[in-house]
């Protein structure tokens, strides 16, 4: 005989059931009594080798267990907790725990923060020095693995940080001058100064368990004064203008580049070589000098002080700033305030005073004179000469003398003149000959005939006759 299922009256639930060679019915699924139906309708179909068959339709009913989990006499599906840990099925389902397993609990979040050492620091103290304070989360939980974070809102950086808090999102430590570890070690990030600085710090710590549930609360964390007296006169460094007490104020040694706050370093005047003097071809005095040691000083000014005895006071001689650089500078002396020998020597100023070089010396050399001597200036630029007498001239050499009319001239370094006139060539003269004139042309003397009027009028000693 063989068996199967078949359609017909009778037959709407064989899908849930098979049936074997041995006439056993199974079931396709697993049924529960409090969800499925109770009683099922199949349909089975027996026939035999010659295909002669029959069939029957029969029901099958549904038989109830009865589920106690926690055995607490009220059955699974009805109770509302299952493994009677005190937490309810939706509750565990909610959270991914096990409702069957009394062990397998819902997390609780942390429910606060204490602070259990410092809460106040000291300024100066080197950057991540020391725990200046340590924080401890309380979790309701036993043995759950806690982290903390420093977090504090984005409310002053733009509207889209303001969202990002209304959000619930926070930024890290690296916006505070703290940082937390994640087993709530507080440490600074920067040397603090009291006298610059806040004196308290509102600081939000977030302690988060294993699950990602936190809880956050706000403390106060207190910057202390370390009182600072480096030179011990009595007055905070803070309100010290000289805090080291060498007589050089903290700004003057900022500016010079030495230590505020070292006794030992500080400005001393400068060190400067005098450089020997030279004299050019004009008769004009080149003196020189430099700055040899700025003693620790920034160099304010530099020069030359020119006096006229070598043991005379500085406060009596003529000082002169001097042009170029510290390294090397030079003042050029065309018209001397001191005649005969010059003495001189380099100075240069800082915060500590006027240092000064060796003193050196220079002869003098006497100014040269023009070639007319003495003269006194006259109207219309005419010049009247002692000796040579009245004459003007331009820029081109010429001249027009009242007796020798038109003459080209060209002066000699020893106060001599050549005049050319036409007619007459070269002639040569000075104060100590004139009015007699070398002729260049007649190799012999000429005597200027003076006070007539017309052509000049020369008496010729080579020929002993006037023309």
């Amino acid at each position: 005989l063989t068996y199967s299922f078949v359609d017909g009256n009778g037959s709407i639930d064989n899908s849930l059931f098979v049936i074997d060679e041995n006439a056993s019915v199974r079931t396709t699924n697993i049924f529960d009594y409090e969800t499925n139906e109770h009683n099922y309708s199949i349909r089975i179909q027996v026939a035999d080798e010659h295909n002669f068959s029959i069939e029957r339709a029969f029901t099958i009913n549904l038989i109830n267990i009865v589920e106690d989990n926690d055995q607490d006499g009220v059955e699974d599906h009805y109770d509302l907790d299952d493994d009677n840990d005190g937490f309810s099925d939706l509750e565990e389902l909610s959270y991914g725990s096990d409702p069957m397993d009394g062990e397998s609990v819902v997390n609780q979040p942390p429910i606060g923060i204490n602070i259990t050492k410092g809460g106040e620091f000291w300024e100066n103290e080197p950057v991540g020095g020391r725990v200046i304070a340590r924080f401890v989360g309380l979790d309701p939980d036993v043995n759950d693995s806690l982290s903390y974070q420093l977090v504090t809102p984005q409310l002053s950086l733009g509207k889209e940080r303001e969202d990002s808090h209304k959000e619930g999102n926070y930024s890290r430590d690296a916006d505070l001058p703290f940082h937390l570890s994640k087993k709530g070690g507080l440490r600074t990030l920067r040397v603090f100064d009291y006298e610059s600085d806040e004196h308290n710090y509102s600081l939000t710590i977030r302690v988060t368990d294993s699950l990602d549930t936190s809880f956050e609360k706000t403390f106060l964390i207190h910057l202390r004064n370390v009182v600072e007296d480096i030179d011990e006169d009595g007055i905070e460094d803070a309100f010290d203008k000289d805090i080291d007490g060498d007589g050089f104020s903290n700004l003057t040694e900022f500016i010079n580049g030495t230590d505020p706050a070292d006794p030992y370093s500080l400005t001393n005047l400068a060190i400067l070589e005098t450089f020997e003097a030279t004299v050019d071809e004009n008769g004009s005095i080149l003196l020189g000098g430099s700055v040899q040691s700025t003693g620790n000083g920034k160099i304010e000014d530099f020069g030359m002080i020119l006096s006229s005895s070598v043991n005379q006071s500085l406060s009596d001689g003529h000082w002169i700033r001097g042009e170029g650089e510290p390294v090397s500078f030079s003042l050029k002396v065309t018209n001397s305030p001191i005649s005969g020998i010059l003495y001189y020597r380099a100075w240069a100023k800082n915060a500590a005073g006027y240092g000064t070089g060796a003193v050196k010396k220079v002869i003098v050399p006497e100014p040269s004179r023009a070639w007319w001597g003495r003269s006194q200036e006259l109207p219309g630029g005419w010049r009247s000469s002692d000796w040579f007498g009245i004459f003007r001239q331009d820029r081109s050499g010429w001249i027009y003398h009242e007796d020798l009319r038109w003459v080209y001239h060209a002066e000699s370094k020893d106060a001599s003149i050549w005049l050319w006139k036409k007619g007459r060539g070269w002639l040569w003269t000075k104060e100590a000959v004139w009015p007699y004139l070398w002729s260049d042309r007649n190799g012999n003397w000429l005597y200027l005939v003076r006070g007539r009027k017309g052509s000049p009028v020369f008496f010729d000693y080579s020929s002993g006759i006037y023309k």
